[in-house]
């Protein structure tokens, strides 16, 4: 390969020149260290002072939805970004209440209130009724006993009080309370296979202004012709699931709507303690949701499984799903397998193991979604205890986020990838657009890993404007035959493993991984900005970047701990190609700007290396020097080509895939 201008790289060291200017701006960073004197070899100088400027990634401030906040990411900073946070939500409300997504405040559920005892009706029902339900003053004494003589259609209006009793609602009927919060269905006792009310055999129904609670389940919605509609209401304290629709074998159900619901304090069955599912829709229903709050579910908030499910949610606030009592497995707080969910407008806090968790053939879609502070799984395995707190797991389906924020989560915020059990099962996908992930921390059983976004087991991952600040081990990591595109990215200030202080890699590509960058900015990492190796798999990586600065790398912080691999190298790899264009990679601390070797190969076009300790540092003998001289400017560095091996180390690959 033939150089096309700049200054050709030879064996001996060039002088080292000052470089007046840096293409980028590398996050405001200074030019301080540009030494002057020559390196050794002691050639005459040669003066330059041009810089080679690659394309700065093209980021969007976000449009926020009403009444959410905007927030500055990387403020101040060329790369300064506005973003998108709902307010934070109140903490607990007053009975008959509910915190709701955009806003600070409480706000009742459903109707407020009447002066009376009831809302409008056709057929009333007050506790100890003795009359015929044709008015208020004379109602009769039970729901059951109201639906055995409406006519079809009729509106059941229930006085406020409590009810003790188990409803099966088979013909089209609208319950309604006088408000949620004084309108009380409560189950007489517990019945793991019932419901406080079942829907079944009906063309359609309503539940309106009531609160729902008892040992059983909540709603259970089986096959029904027209679609069923729950509006302001409370599910506090039921067990096993407070809305469930699932019709039976060989019935189908014309799903419904769901609006202003609030579910609160899940229970599990009362023999095992087991599920407390929030809301699950299962065997081909279609949903819609608007505004619902789930508070403390178990196991799963929202479930939709199996083929043909769908559910649409939007104004979504889920926290502190925990596992389930009987096996201490999930807390999730979206699922979906082999069903379709999307969610608009979303925040989801708290949780356990992973917030969003999508299985074979599912497809998942988040568009304005916070995801904050997962926990850790909890499992009565000690070797599981503590391990991930993930925000976003693709096993085999598919991710579409589009404005997402995800901060303060465990383990990996984003991941993508297959458990070896799961033979058969399609790649996972992720498609990431305009998201920021930050502050990941590393797994609470260890302190191990605390990527900010993975793909492995050949996944396929694309990221078109993405920021990833202050995660640990990896800010990306792609391995095991999985494909990405990246493009108009920020990787900074990605922190060594807790457990110890190993690593902290912008970009990492192994084990024959294909991976496609554009328009790219890797500053203030750890170890290697851009790192290139196979680990275990024997599969050789591919890298291929345009426009891209790497600059500002420190050192492992393992100290001492790994004094003779410290790190700090702009680009790196010890096997696999990466081919660079258009680039800068500038001021990278502790040692090499590139270092290339073992079965690593490196091709430069069109850029500059400079303000390094060394400029090169090929570790192998008769490396092809001008592989690395395209177009490409080496300035300011202390040496611009170390060929001594014993001073300098070859980055090593990080360990193989994390587990699921």
């Amino acid at each position: 390969m033939a150089p096309r201008g700049g200054w050709a790289l030879t064996a001996s060291v060039l002088a080292v020149v000052v470089l007046s200017t840096v293409g980028c701006g590398g996050g405001g960073e200074s030019n301080d260290g540009a030494g002057a004197a020559g390196g050794a070899g002691g050639e005459a100088g040669m003066a330059g002072s041009r810089a080679f400027v690659p394309e700065a990634p093209r980021l969007n401030d976000w449009t926020c939805p009403s009444g959410w906040e905007s927030e500055s990411v990387l403020e101040g900073e060329p790369y300064e970004t506005s973003v998108c946070t709902p307010p934070a939500p109140p903490a607990s409300c007053p009975d008959g209440q509910m915190a709701v997504l955009g806003s600070s405040q409480c706000v009742d559920v459903g109707a407020p209130c009447p002066g009376g005892d009831f809302a409008d009706g056709d057929v009333y029902v007050a506790p100890g009724g003795a009359g015929d339900g044709t008015s208020p003053s004379s109602p009769v004494g039970s729901i059951a006993q109201a639906l055995a003589n409406a006519p079809t259609g009729a509106i059941i209006a229930l006085a406020k009080g409590t009810y003790r009793e188990a409803v099966v609602l088979d013909r089209p009927a609208t319950l309604r309370g006088a408000c949620a919060r004084e309108t009380i269905i409560e189950a007489p006792s517990p019945d793991d296979d019932g419901a406080v009310i079942r829907i079944g055999g009906t063309a359609g129904a309503s539940l309106e202004n009531l609160w729902i609670t008892g040992p059983s389940r909540g709603v259970w919605v089986l096959g029904n012709a027209e679609p069923v509609t729950i509006a302001g209401v409370i599910f506090r304290g039921v067990a096993r699931g407070a809305i469930t629709f699932a019709p039976p074998p060989g019935e189908t159900s014309a799903g419904g709507m769901i609006r202003d619901v609030l579910i609160e304090d899940m229970r599990g069955r009362s023999d095992d303690g087991s599920a407390g599912v929030g809301l699950s829709i299962q065997f081909g229903t279609h949903v819609t949701v608007e505004r619902l709050t789930i508070d403390g579910a178990l196991n799963h908030a929202v479930d939709v499984l199996d083929p043909g499910s769908r559910l649409e949610m939007t104004d979504v606030l889920v926290r502190d799903t925990a596992p389930d009592a009987a096996t201490l497995e999930g807390g999730e707080a979206l699922v979906a397998d082999g069903a379709e969910l999307t969610a608009r407008r979303v925040l989801l806090e708290r949780n356990h193991s992973a917030a969003v968790l999508a299985f074979p053939n599912a497809s998942i879609v988040l568009e304005d979604v916070t995801v904050r502070d997962t926990k850790s799984q909890q499992s009565l395995d000690p070797a599981d205890d503590g391990i991930f707190g993930r925000a976003v797991v693709s096993i085999g389906g598919a991710v579409d986020v589009r404005r997402g924020l995800f901060e303060g989560n465990r383990d990996n915020a984003v991941l993508g990838g297959q458990p070896s059990n799961l033979s058969g099962a399609p790649p996972s996908v992720l498609t990431l657009e305009d998201i920021v992930v930050r502050d990941t921390a590393g797994r609470a059983s260890d302190g191990t890993d605390g990527w900010g976004l993975g793909a492995q087991d050949g996944t396929t991952l694309s990221v078109t404007r993405g920021i990833f600040l202050r995660n640990r081990d990896h800010g990306i990591y792609v391995s095991s035959g999985s494909t990405a595109q990246l493009a108009d990215v920020v990787v900074a200030d990605t922190q060594s493993q807790e457990s110890n202080g190993q690593f902290g890699r912008g970009l990492a590509v192994q084990n024959g991984a294909t991976v496609d960058v554009v328009r790219a900015v890797f500053i203030r990492n750890r170890d290697v900005g851009v790192f290139v190796g196979e680990n275990v798999s024997g599969s050789m990586p591919s890298l291929t970047m345009a426009d891209v600065l790497i600059s500002g790398t420190q050192p492992q912080a393992c100290g001492d701990m790994c004094i003779d691999q410290p790190g700090g190298d702009g680009l790196g790899t010890a096997a696999g190609l990466a081919e660079v264009s258009r680039f800068s990679f500038t001021r990278n601390a502790a040692k090499c700007g590139v270092i290339v070797g073992g079965a690593g190969i490196i091709e430069l076009h069109d850029g500059d290396v400079s303000n390094n300790l060394f400029g090169v540092c090929p570790l192998e003998d008769g490396y092809d020097l001008s592989l690395l001289e395209d177009g490409v400017l080496f300035v300011g560095n202390e040496k611009n080509v170390e060929t001594d091996s014993m001073l300098l180390e070859l980055p090593s690959a990080s360990d193989d895939d994390v587990t699921f």
